[in-house]
């Protein structure tokens, strides 16, 4: 029986592979770097095209002694990035950080609110909410796109970055795991889509599965001649959660910061928790909740004053044991989504600092500073004490960043943070 699985992760910078066999073990993996999106004002926008080339050389690249064994394959992909697209055109995909659909957000926040009042429906939370949602996304794409293509509506559909790849390996349209569909509007703890949502949508909204649900067999057209049409393709989940699900974590209070080129915090929590006004959302995993939020400040703000080996460098170099008082605000644009939720927030790395080891230290205070608010926020709302942080990403090997985040957090340094290998565990359990 081919029980060894492959695991895709598609992020913002790369794409990795990891195959693991029935007992967890990491028998291969490879990464390849992706182009930068193309950043105009707010907008953040790529052409799917651009993964679909980084797709085909991951997987030509794997060794052919592999592919035999392979029974299943699965994936995650950056969440709220999607575009829209039918048999024969698409559009852009706006990425996770595009805050360009203010005008669709208002729309949205104004029907939610409604809902609430007229059908109390929800609950009270959605994570609809914001310029960045995926709701919002599709709304703006939808507005832009020729009436010629609008015309043919019914063969319209939305596309997540994972949806795409499930496309790419199946062949289905319309499907996604409850996961990604969350910031489409899927009411993940009544487990429907609610009619306001419904009403606002100008397309078909998906089917919501649970990550790790098998979808199909592998399509017959598939480009993967090396694999037999009976390997399954199982829904998948968003890079955060994929990161989250290889370190371990698994208790009460358990939580993921991942520090790449933004930051994003996951915590396990008894109950679900949303605050629209904190940027503050929840996923259901399994039994529990993982409740956290994504900033759209990060690694990038270093990367906006300094080469990656200048990084490195000044990482070993002991930081001032005095504050610098600067109070930077580590933005790369305008907008911010966590610990507060601020579209017309704007970067500031004024006053100027003395030298580079000053600048250094104070994008990382403030960095380090989104990150204790961040938690502050959860444990306050969620009523659960934090009792382990595990940190992933590229910023994990900062020693500088690590010294100030140990002064608030539990930092514990996790031994395998692969989402390409996180993501496996939806399978194997």
């Amino acid at each position: 029986m081919k029980s060894h699985v492959l695991g895709i992760d598609i992020g913002t910078s790369g794409i990795r592979a990891c195959i693991v066999n029935s007992k967890q073990v990491i028998l291969y993996q490879n990464s390849l770097s992706m182009p930068v999106p193309n950043l105009q004002g707010q907008a953040s926008t790529q052409s799917p095209s651009v993964w679909k080339t980084c797709l085909d050389n991951l997987l030509d690249a794997i060794p052919c002694e592999h592919w035999k064994n392979i029974g299943h394959i699965i994936g995650d992909a950056t969440s709220s990035t999607l575009f829209l697209a039918n048999s024969s055109s698409k559009t852009l995909a706006m990425m996770y950080n595009d805050c360009s659909s203010t005008k669709e957000a208002c729309l949205i926040e104004d029907a939610f609110n409604n809902a609430q009042q007229e059908l109390n429906e929800n609950s009270g939370f959605t994570g609809a909410l914001g310029a960045s949602s995926s709701l919002a996304k599709v709304m703006k794409l939808y507005q832009q796109m020729p009436n010629q293509q609008k015309l043919n509506q019914g063969s319209l559909f939305i596309f997540h970055q994972i949806d795409w790849l499930t496309h790419y390996m199946t062949g289905q349209n319309n499907i996604t795991d409850e996961n990604n569909a969350l910031k489409l509007g899927y009411d993940s703890v009544n487990n429907k889509w609610p009619s306001w949502v419904k009403q606002l949508c100008p397309l078909p909204l998906p089917k919501v599965v649970k990550p790790g649900t098998v979808i199909k067999q592998l399509d017959q057209a598939c480009f993967l001649n090396q694999l037999d049409h009976s390997v399954e393709y199982h829904a998948g989940t968003t890079d955060s959660i994929a990161a989250f699900l290889a370190t371990g974590a698994n208790k009460l209070g358990d939580a993921m910061t991942s520090l790449g080129s933004s930051i994003a915090i996951k915590m396990i929590s008894e109950k679900p928790i949303f605050n629209a006004q904190l940027g503050v959302y929840s996923h259901r995993l399994n039994n529990y909740w993982l409740a956290g939020g994504a900033s759209n400040a990060g690694g990038l703000a270093l990367l906006k004053f300094f080469s990656l080996e200048k990084i490195k460098s000044l990482s070993k170099q002991p930081l001032s044991k005095e504050t610098t008082g600067l109070n930077y605000v580590p933005l790369i644009k305008k907008g911010e989504r966590f610990p507060i939720y601020n579209p017309d927030l704007m970067p500031c790395f004024t006053p100027i600092a003395k030298n580079e080891q000053q600048t250094f230290q104070a994008i990382l205070e403030a960095l380090t500073n989104i990150e204790t608010k961040g938690y502050q926020h959860l444990v306050e709302l969620s009523g659960t004490n934090l009792t382990r942080v595990f940190t992933t990403g590229g910023g994990a090997y900062n020693e500088a960043w690590t010294s100030l985040r140990k002064q608030n957090l539990p930092i514990k340094k996790a031994t395998l943070n692969s989402a390409a290998f996180g993501v496996t565990r939806l399978v194997l359990g």
